[in-house]
């Protein structure tokens, strides 16, 4: 049996609820679209948004889109598409959105090529700027930024392939160590 989710409403008061959320789904019930038809409370919190999602015949995630109006500021918009090879591996993802910090609109645009490692099928070796390293578990044990030389971050794995603290800084002078499980 196949459970889905098909409102979702949070609120104090369901006469002024803070997300009214209606989900739809295709015939295999991957997600096809989110709305919220909540306005705005008494406190200018909520809004009305759409995001939508597309799929490729073997179900992955090619593209979604979607939009926000926050009130009293300017609208929020994002785009996503990607690509896959015959394999499965991802071969671009290209994004284009903006984004609200503080009152601020911000504008995130990028569209990354990614490559894998022969020797260690569907490792990805890098994607737009970051180049990755893994163990031979399959693990991501590095990535490093190709435009900032010599910033990282180090992934540790235990003997039982449990993650370990992180490690991430810029050279070997600057190094902060921070336990995943505890962010």
């Amino acid at each position: 049996m196949t459970v889905k989710i098909l409102k979702l409403l949070v609120g104090i008061y369901t006469s002024n609820p803070i997300l009214d959320l209606n989900y739809s789904y295709d015939d295999v019930n991957n997600i096809t679209q989110i709305s919220n038809v909540a306005g705005y409370t008494t406190s200018a919190l909520g809004g009305n948004y759409t995001y939508n999602y597309s799929y490729d015949n073997l179900y992955r995630l090619t593209g979604s889109t979607g939009s926000f109006s926050p009130s009293g500021l300017p609208a929020i918009s994002q785009s996503l598409s990607m690509s896959y090879s015959s394999s499965g591996n991802i071969l671009s993802k290209q994004v284009v959105a903006t984004t609200l910090e503080n009152g601020t609109t911000n504008s995130v645009n990028y569209n990354n090529a990614y490559a894998y490692n022969f020797s260690k099928p569907h490792t990805v070796s890098s994607a737009g700027i970051y180049n990755f390293a893994w163990d031979n578990n399959g693990n991501m044990i590095q990535r490093s930024n190709t435009t900032l030389h010599g910033t990282y971050r180090s992934l540790c794995w235990d003997e039982e392939n449990y993650n370990t603290p992180l490690i991430k800084g810029r050279n070997s002078t600057q190094t902060q160590t921070t336990n995943l499980l505890t962010q």
